[in-house]
This record gives structure tokens, C-alpha cells and sequence, in this order.
């Protein structure tokens, strides 16, 4: 049954079946592990990560979405203050104070409570 999925899918349904059997056993439906001993395929291919846009990209997205626009917006501030995504959707109006935003990062509100301030 797993040889027919991609291997994504079968880590998937190996953990699922296996979380199965150990209730069966559990409930004394059965008296092994079918699962056991069984090894699931590795991605042909591993992922290069996420790409970087280069000048192209970038420029072709100012072009689609004109200044105004909340995408363009969200990807100015993404792009020119380089603020988590988490983060990003948090400022506001009220983070702008002489010319500078200033914001409390969400990861520094845990640790030490600094401020970000940028230009």
C-alpha cells in the first residue's frame, strides 16, 4: 500500500498506522506491530531551500501592484525593513513616532524587551 505513495506520503501514512497498531495492541486487538521493521523511500531530491528574488522579480512585482496598494505596502516593509512575516502583520500607524518606526519585535517581547527603530 505505501509503495504507491510518494514518500511524503508514506512517512505520513507509516505514523498514522503505526499510532494505530499501538492502540490495537493497547486494547488487545492485536498482538504485534505489522509496522514495525518497515522503512519508508527518501526523496529523490532534496530542496534547495527558499530562492531569493533577484532585481527581475522585484521589479515585476512594483509593477503589478502600484504604491497605495496593502501588497505593495506589506511588501515594502518585508522587503526594505526585513521583519518577520509574524512581525510585518503587526505594524501600524501607531509604530511610526518622528520619522522612524519603531516596533517590539515579537521573539525580543520574550527575551529582553528591546525595541526595533529604523529610519
Amino acid at each position: 500500500m505505501l509503495r504507491t505513495k510518494a514518500p511524503f506520503a508514506q512517512k505520513n501514512w507509516l505514523k498514522t498506522l503505526r499510532g494505530l497498531m499501538l492502540f490495537a495492541i493497547s486494547e488487545n486487538y492485536r498482538a504485534d506491530d505489522p509496522t514495525a521493521g518497515i522503512t519508508i523511500a527518501k526523496p529523490a531530491v532534496k530542496s534547495d531551500g527558499h530562492l531569493t528574488w533577484g532585481d527581475e522579480q522585484i521589479a515585476a512585482y512594483r509593477d503589478r501592484h502600484q504604491i497605495g496598494t496593502m501588497a505593495r505596502l506589506a511588501f515594502e516593509l518585508m522587503l526594505n525593513v526585513a521583519v518577520r512575516r509574524g512581525d510585518v502583520q503587526q505594524l501600524a500607524a501607531q509604530h511610526i513616532k518622528h520619522g522612524r518606526i519603531e516596533w517590539r519585535p515579537h521573539n525580543t517581547r520574550r527575551k529582553n524587551g528591546k525595541k526595533l527603530s529604523i529610519r
